[in-house]
């Protein structure tokens, strides 16, 4: 059983950390598409926050839980996969931690950091902009709580661009595997041909515990060519032991679970789609997952090329 302790914060309501064991715990993520899990790893001497996202609300509100509810510092970040527009939110925890350490699974430089935050402050006036046109076509009773919240996400954006002038660049594995002692709790972090192709999973010997994003969700999103390369990781992790895996998407699972993905990477060299529907439907035995089982093979049945 999970144990979910609520925090409030000045940049949200709430944020719910889901406590798996004494050191380890996640923080689930929303309901759309890249906005995955977390997971923080608290040892005696310092923290490990693993998987990063651009939502810079969501991550000012966990700076703020960790500020004030952990006694030590986070000294390490870490991105599961490489896509610096979902590295962006680093910023904000390079700011508060000056003396973090940036872990990715290739190297990004302070001045690449510094080009896409730019750019996603740039894109968020640019909304609300179009915001506020939109916003006075509405009655006058209608406008005040809208121009509110429209003043402070202009406030939030400006106090960003003001207080985050330092990026620092990030730093890779110098093996295939890196250890780190956080204090009475290890940490192996490895190299994995997964979601991006260049990727990295995090293991926790204490536990027994996986922390893979979206290289092990129960259903792959598949967008590139190498997912063979990809399969066949997946299957070298069968191989270790352990009690959980935490994907990107949804809930931890049991290992056994891994088997999932494996299998549905097995479909994508089938062709007749209603024999494959029908499989898949054994297969996931949540709707919602047989959806977008079904619509990702779908996808890649119908390109020529992969992205």
């Amino acid at each position: 059983m999970l144990s979910v302790i609520s925090f409030r914060s000045s940049a949200s309501n709430a944020i719910s950390l889901h406590q798996l064991n004494d050191s380890v715990y996640f923080v689930q993520g929303k309901n759309q598409p890249l906005i995955p899990n977390q997971a923080l790893v608290v040892g005696q001497r310092c923290a490990l926050l693993a998987s990063i996202h651009g939502d810079l609300v969501a991550t000012e509100a966990l700076i703020s839980t960790l500020q004030s509810q952990f006694s030590v510092p986070l000294c390490y970040a870490v991105s599961l996969h490489s896509d610096i527009k979902q590295d962006t939110s680093i910023a904000l925890l390079q700011h508060a931690f000056p003396k973090l350490v940036w872990l990715s699974p290739t190297k990004t430089s302070g001045d690449k950091l510094q080009q896409a935050f730019a750019a996603q402050l740039a894109l968020f006036e640019q909304s609300i902009d179009l915001s506020k046109t939109r916003v006075s076509t509405l009655d006058k009773d209608q406008q005040g709580a809208w121009q509110e919240k429209l003043t402070i996400a202009k406030q939030r954006v400006a106090s960003w661009s003001e207080r985050i002038t330092h990026f620092r660049s990030s730093e890779t594995l110098d093996t295939h595997i890196t250890s780190l002692n956080l204090g009475e709790v290890e940490v192996n972090i490895a190299n994995f041909t997964g979601f991006t192709g260049s990727d990295l999973t995090i293991y926790l010997p204490h536990s027994q515990g996986l922390i893979g994003g979206y290289n092990v969700d129960l259903v792959p999103l598949v967008h590139r060519k190498h997912w063979q390369q990809w399969q066949q990781a997946l299957q070298t992790l069968r191989s270790r032991p352990l009690s959980w895996v935490l994907p990107a998407t949804g809930k931890p699972y049991k290992p056994n679970m891994l088997s999932i993905p494996d299998k549905f990477f097995t479909l994508l060299n089938q062709t007749i789609e209603q024999q494959v529907i029908e499989k898949i439907t054994t297969l996931y035995s949540n709707k919602q997952q047989q959806q977008r089982a079904i619509s990702q093979w779908q996808h890649i049945q119908q390109q020529t090329d992969f992205e």
